[in-house]
């Protein structure tokens, strides 16, 4: 017992180890999803404890498909629990492996009693991460303890009163010694045919210390009750493909291979929060899907044993401070950068110090376009903030955005990658007369724009200016995203596109 405790606080557990209690390490995260496949609604409710140098603090949210309905709130009263999955915030919210209550706002609240859990099996040795348990330290750590029951209850949505009497539901835990990783994505699927099969999978880059691997961890519960779980390099390897609306994953190990596939719409995608643990803060940085569709497909020895599609995953991929949305290394290809770096201006212009590296820079403001986050609230990896709003500030006053944007459409054309064809009904469009005749150069003091509260949208003067920087985001790196924050405890999130 003495060696467990300080083993355990920094993440790690040893084999046969209470996976779901407490381990108190910088990030723990508990997470519920409700199925009502006859309704064809879900629910999800999720709490992280966070443990600051100023004591420990939680986010919360509820979120429900179809609506693309979420509420959050942050508390700085919380406690995850010491002896089973499960934690606390306050009156705000409290869930275990007996009830979940939320209550966030009067139209965001949740109450409901769990039964005839699938737990996961208590005989095997390692959880949802396998070995990787017994390292110390890691970033991230996946345990997906609860994989099937009932939940019977209400939740409140919107205006709506939802009565779960028969739901079928899900958890599971992830916990890390700094909070979120670099690069993350999850996801889980229930309401099949057969009422008790499963799918989950989570997988990013893990690290610890010098130790760094990308690895995924893929687990299926058959109908029969058979659990499957791969993704150990090696001896269980798992491939992934992610991108912001779709994942495809191939398992295999000696005897058993399995396939995932899905897809969503990206005009129903949620931007979530994530916690900067330091600061006590929530922001914006990861995408969920909380309706999709999905097939699996399962083999044993090349015999296919389970196929089904179903139509209710959730996803969430990004993580917080290092990544987000898109990953660093995701953003531009060399491909894509060869096209735009001819059109930048030189770094060096003969005196004074030269600007720092441009790629670094505009990976950082297309990732800022691609998240809708805050300026101030870009990844470390990308320099400071303050320095890549400037250099969006300079691209967009002295024409570069134009001429990139330009370029690329060129190309495009050229290679008939666009199709021109316009259809604009009788409406009359017209530009409002303040966004006319309007100077390139911004009166907005850029020193005070900066420097005021780092995430005020760019001061730029005509709204086309910003515009060529967001398309190009979006030429380069897909769709655009958005944010935006209500006042008060409970906020909204929504992605828009621009």
């Amino acid at each position: 017992m003495h060696v467990a405790v300080p083993y355990r606080s920094n993440g790690a557990d040893l084999p046969f180890g209470s996976l779901t209690s407490r381990h108190g390490v910088a990030m723990e995260g508990y997470f519920w999803r409700f199925t009502d496949t006859v309704a064809q609604r879900v629910v999800t409710a999720l709490i992280g404890v966070q443990r600051s140098s100023r004591g420990p603090w939680a986010l919360v949210g509820l979120g429900a498909h179809p609506g693309r309905f979420w509420r959050q709130g942050v508390l700085m009263d919380a406690q995850a629990r010491p002896d089973g999955p499960g934690a606390r915030a306050g009156s705000l919210f409290f869930g275990d492996d007996r009830r979940i209550v939320v209550d966030l706002a009067p139209d965001a609240r949740l109450d409901v009693t769990l039964s005839d859990l699938k737990w996961w099996p208590r005989t095997r040795p390692f959880g949802g991460s396998s070995w990787f348990q017994l390292i110390p330290g890691l970033n991230q750590y996946w345990h997906p303890w609860l994989l099937g029951g009932r939940a019977a209850g209400t939740a409140t949505i919107g205006r709506e009163t939802w009565r779960l009497s028969d739901a079928q539901v899900y958890a599971e835990k992830n916990w890390g010694s700094d909070g979120f990783p670099t690069m993350w994505w999850w996801g889980q699927a229930q309401g099949f045919a057969e009422q008790d099969g499963c799918v989950a999978f989570a997988g990013g880059e893990a690290s610890a210390g010098p130790f760094r691997t990308k690895v995924t961890a893929l687990v299926v519960r058959l109908p029969d009750g058979t659990l499957l779980r791969l993704g150990n390099p090696g001896t269980s390897p798992v491939r992934a493909m992610i991108t912001d609306d779709s994942w495809v994953l191939i398992g295999r190990s000696r005897f058993w291979q399995v396939e995932l596939e899905g897809h969503a719409q990206m005009a129903d995608t949620l931007v979530l929060p994530v916690p900067l643990v330091e600061e006590r803060r929530a922001a914006p940085g990861a995408l969920e899907h909380l309706g999709a569709t999905m097939s699996v497909r399962v083999r044993n020895h090349g015999r296919l044993v389970w196929e089904r599609t179903r139509a209710c995953l959730q996803r969430i991929g990004g993580c917080v401070a290092q990544a987000g949305l898109v990953t660093r290394e995701a953003l531009l290809d060399d491909a894509q950068w060869k096209l735009i770096e001819p059109l930048l201006p030189a770094q060096r212009s003969g005196r004074g110090r030269p600007m720092s590296d441009h790629r670094q820079v505009v990976e950082g403001i297309i990732y800022r376009y691609r998240c809708g986050i805050a300026w101030r609230d870009l990844p470390a990896s990308f320099g400071p903030w303050q320095t890549v709003w400037k250099r969006h500030r300079r691209f967009s006053g002295d024409g570069t955005w134009d001429t990139i944007l330009d370029t690329l459409l060129a190309q495009a054309d050229a290679a008939q990658e666009i199709d021109w064809t316009v259809s604009v009904d009788s409406t009359i469009n017209r530009a409002h007369q303040h966004a006319t005749n309007l100077p390139r150069e911004p009166k907005t003091d850029p020193k005070i724009a900066s420097e005021a509260t780092g995430d005020t949208p760019t001061p730029l003067g005509p709204a086309g200016v910003d515009a060529s920087a967001r398309a190009v985001a979006g030429l380069l790196a897909g769709p655009t995203g958005g944010w935006v924050e209500s006042q008060g405890f409970c906020d909204s999130g929504r992605s828009g596109r621009s």
